[in-house]
């Protein structure tokens, strides 16, 4: 993929030089965007509190605290083990939510960090790099899941490093990308589709394929061994199993995503448009596939159980390339004898940049009524499930409860209060989804009484 003829003034083929990974600039990046990131993390981490957003979440969590009982043989788990692994790790050191969400900030720190490193490496300009990296910490679908236990906090970082590796030529480069894209997948078996949308764009295309192919071949042996035909059975079969959702409920949800994801996606275009304002077109073709393999992952909300927190893996994608995309129109309309047309889409992109704002500062400011967040005439809200203080209530409710009596309630508080879920399976909706569960449903139906 070439670029396009050059404007008038720039080299074609991109910025001369470019801005090279050296150990100096890494750290100027770092310099600038570290602070207002932590200040931001530390702030987030206390608007989060112990308050519960998402069922998933719970799921994951009562699962890596119960991995002694038996994962996918006697335990329900419809994710990787690699998930379950990294959670009870987490447990292992402080058996508590608040852990959990300091380890994601971390996670989540470290993803905007990639942010602004790849938008460094696109233009070579500090402030823009410092203030995309914070961007991406709070835009909507991230600010709505990044501190939840759910492939789609882990994988972010992952693929987006990448990409980022990929961009570079040399051998062991692309060998690290493959791993980094293959970990993902070993997250969640859907990101599969970016990590294949990626070796399009790779430079050591053979490197990276090798790389992640091994990895993954390795993984799923270790996976057999440790698990044998259960984890086939869980990850595979059940995920099957769980049926296809009503075409007016997908329609919904596209719909949705289409709402959020909109404003960074036009933006982003101008990466493309614009490439020969940027500095490193190796990695614009990176992170364009990447982006591609993404947003293909969007029409799996036709099924069942898959939800559209998967838009957390798609914005630092699209906020890098919105980010060099803005800096390329900026230095393209300031060049001689520009057209109209750059300012005009300046005023595309100024509304753009005001929709994300407000869709976020909508949520952050009435997590109970996103009014914003959600789109126009929308009936679902994507709200928080329940504050930190109605957390603290119906945890008091569920300890009050008899200590043998199975707890009924959302996995999320089942963990808070330490209670046990019916016949000791955090995911009640997958054994009543895939029929491949039949046996432990039917356990979890006869493990009366309930409470509540």
């Amino acid at each position: 993929m070439s670029a396009p003829a050059s404007p008038r003034g720039r080299p074609r083929g991109g910025l001369a030089g470019g801005a090279r990974p050296t150990a100096a600039g890494i750290g100027a990046v770092a310099l600038g965007y570290v602070p207002l990131g932590l200040l931001l993390v530390g702030g987030l981490l206390a608007w989060w509190g112990e308050a519960y957003w998402n069922y998933s979440d719970g799921v994951y969590l009562l699962t890596a605290r119960t991995l002694d009982g038996g994962l996918y043989a006697e335990v329900a788990a419809a994710q990787p083990p690699l998930l379950f692994w990294l959670g009870s790790a987490i447990l292992s050191v402080s058996d508590s939510v608040l852990a959990v969400r300091a380890a994601l900030a971390l996670v989540a720190l470290g993803t905007g960090w990639l942010v602004a490193l790849c938008v460094w490496r696109l233009t070579a300009g500090r402030t823009a790099s410092a203030l995309a990296g914070v961007a991406a910490l709070v835009t909507p679908w991230r600010l709505h899941e990044s501190l939840t236990l759910t492939p789609e906090s882990l994988a972010a970082p992952l693929l987006l490093g990448a990409a980022l590796l990929a961009a570079d030529q040399r051998r062991r480069r692309g060998q690290l990308a493959g791993l980094a894209a293959a970990t993902a997948a070993c997250f969640k078996l859907a990101f599969v589709v970016p990590a294949l949308a990626l070796a399009c764009g790779a430079a050591a295309r053979r490197h990276y394929a090798t790389s992640a192919s091994l990895s993954a071949a390795a993984f799923a042996a270790l996976a057999l061994a440790l698990y044998g035909g259960a984890i086939v059975e869980n990850v595979l079969t059940a995920q099957a199993q769980t049926g296809a959702r009503e075409p007016g409920a997908v329609a919904a949800l596209l719909v949705q995503a289409a709402w959020n994801l909109a404003p960074l996606l036009l933006p982003a275009g101008l990466a493309w448009w614009l490439r020969a304002w940027l500095a490193d077109l190796a990695l614009v073709r990176c992170l364009g596939t990447l982006l591609i393999g993404e947003l293909l992952l969007v029409p799996t909300v036709l099924k069942q159980g898959t939800s559209l927190n998967l838009l957390a893996v798609v914005e630092p994608t699209a906020v890098v390339l919105a980010a060099g995309g803005v800096v390329a129109l900026l230095r393209a309309a300031r060049s001689p004898g520009s057209a109209a047309l750059p300012r005009a889409a300046a005023a595309v992109v100024a509304a753009c940049a005001v929709t994300v704002g407000l869709q976020s500062a909508s949520l952050l400011l009435s997590p109970d009524d996103p009014g914003l967040f959600a789109r126009p005439f929308s009936a679902l809200a994507y709200q928080r499930t329940l504050s930190g203080e109605e957390v603290d209530a119906a945890v008091a409710r569920a300890q009050a409860c008899p200590p043998e009596v199975a707890y009924s309630g959302p996995p999320y508080l089942a963990f808070m209060a330490g209670r046990s879920m019916p016949a000791d399976q955090p995911d009640q909706f997958i054994l009543a989804r895939a029929r491949v569960h039949a046996i432990k449903l039917s356990a979890a139906q006869a493990d009366q009484p309930r409470c509540p």
